[in-house]
């Protein structure tokens, strides 16, 4: 075809002539391959690589973070729970032993929590409140209370509206 490159070929419109030929040429020369494909020669621009670097640096330290989050939400719960534990047997020391069920209505703030913190299910709510909101592995219910929040608005803004009219 009397061209010195492939860009010649590409620019002047014979590029699949050249394929056809080139494959014809395969064929006749015995050497069992079907078809010619294009090949690219993929040169980065040193900003692509920087760009690169400083992703999977990035990506790194999104993983430490990921772990420094792990191990500070561990230690957090551990300590929560060790903390409650200690409450509740301050609490139960402070509390005066009572016979039958404990009258509320007369009790002042500090008895009232002495009372609540006392009570068997105080660790296991406190335990539940760490799932809740601290564990790693609990999903993000923070848009989900964005959510709710939005729609209340509305449909106080729509109530107000109505009065309003």
């Amino acid at each position: 075809m009397e061209f010195k490159s492939k860009q010649e070929i590409y620019l002047c419109g014979k590029y699949k002539e050249f394929i056809k030929n080139v494959c014809e040429q395969l064929q006749k020369q015995g050497l069992n391959i079907l078809y010619y494909y294009r090949s690219y020669d993929i040169i980065f621009h040193p900003d692509v690589i920087k760009e690169r670097d400083k992703l999977n640096e990035f990506l790194l330290e999104y993983e430490e973070r990921q772990n420094v989050k792990i191990t500070l939400n561990g230690i957090v719960s551990k300590q929560i729970i060790i903390n409650a534990d200690n409450r509740q047997k301050e609490a139960k020391g402070k509390l005066k032993p009572v016979f039958g069920k404990r009258n509320t209505m007369n009790q002042d703030y500090e008895e009232q929590k002495n009372v609540r913190r006392s009570q068997l299910k105080y660790i296991t709510d406190t335990s539940k409140i760490i799932d809740t909101i601290i564990n790693y592995k609990t999903k993000d219910i923070s848009s989900n209370i964005l959510d709710y929040e939005r729609m209340k608005r509305k449909r106080f803004n729509k109530k107000m509206d109505d009065i309003l009219k």
